[in-house]
């Protein structure tokens, strides 16, 4: 992975969360993608083969990381605030394209504070 400017609040950095290399590689690798200007999240799209070859894992890698994302839609992140606990996952949804093999990802909605227009935190 080349090295892009990734960009979270401090409460991201300070939250729970148990990734494996590979989660941790492809939230870092969305995390880049999001614009200094976003007000919402928008959904990435990526060739899974170039996913996998930006990412290092090899191009013949196709399952392990389909299993992966999976596993990440479901790996929940604790956010702890002044009055409340947050309890959420980095990905909302995961769609596959079948026909041109993408992969089409969203970050869960819940985590807009912590990572859109961070100059204001």
């Amino acid at each position: 992975m080349k090295k892009d400017l990734i960009v979270k609040h401090n409460k991201i950095i300070e939250s729970r969360y148990n990734l494996d290399s590979w989660e941790v590689k492809i939230i870092a690798k969305l995390s880049t993608l999001i614009q200094k200007d976003d007000e919402n999240f928008r959904e990435f799209t990526f060739k899974s083969s170039d996913m996998l070859i930006e990412l290092g894992f090899g191009k013949k890698n196709q399952t392990q990381l389909k299993n992966t994302i999976e596993k990440l839609i479901t790996k929940k992140i604790i956010i702890q605030e002044e009055n409340e606990t947050i309890i959420t996952t980095f990905l909302s949804s995961c769609r596959y394209k079948k026909d041109t093999s993408e992969i089409i990802l969203s970050f869960d909605p819940n985590l807009r504070p912590y990572l859109l227009q961070l100059q204001s935190n």
